[in-house]
């Protein structure tokens, strides 16, 4: 609905998000394509925040700061993002919902792994050598597991779009309850 709307914006707020009209204003008036505000995961014990940090991050006056992944649960990304994402995976990620004859979504919410170039990875040897000898297997696998990770939904989208060149943000400024 929102690609065939006119609209430029779309925000996500999961129900259990707590939320106000202020941080709403705020989160929509940034010229950033993907940005997203702070909370915490729902867990016991230690507070951990649902967002990936960067090594040597952008931070701005303005409250934002530069993350590689941030949660989809107050989370408002510009439409370009969107097109974009179709324009370079529109064949793989395209289907046809069932029940109509005459449209075609895009799964732009994943679960997947992505193998990453190596780049912010440690390949320790001895690591390796653990891997091989533990699971029997080769060298190269080992290699290639230790660049895999398992991607959410949130980080798999965040991926796409750092990927294709737009940076994801988290606002300093906006901090929610996750009830």
């Amino acid at each position: 609905n929102f690609l065939e709307s006119d609209c430029t914006d779309l925000l996500f707020i999961d129900s259990d998000i707590v939320f106000s009209i202020e941080q709403v204003k705020r989160i929509l008036s940034h010229p950033e394509e993907v940005v997203g505000g702070m909370y915490f995961k729902k867990s016991e014990g230690i507070s951990e925040a649902c967002l990936n940090t960067v090594k040597n991050p952008i931070v701005k006056s303005n409250g934002l700061n530069q993350v590689n992944y941030m949660g989809t649960g107050f989370l408002r990304v510009k439409r370009i993002v969107f097109e974009k994402i179709i324009e370079r995976w529109g064949d793989e990620i395209a289907y046809c919902p069932d029940g109509s004859t005459d449209l075609v979504e895009y799964n732009f919410w994943n679960l997947a792994t992505n193998t990453f170039d190596g780049e912010g990875f440690e390949i320790y040897p001895e690591r390796v050598e653990l891997l091989m000898k533990k699971y029997g297997i080769t060298k190269e696998r080992a290699e290639k597991a230790i660049r895999t990770r398992w991607l959410s939904e949130d980080w798999w989208f965040c991926q796409r779009a750092n990927e294709l060149g737009f940076k994801v943000w988290a606002d300093r400024r906006i901090a929610l309850k996750h009830s």
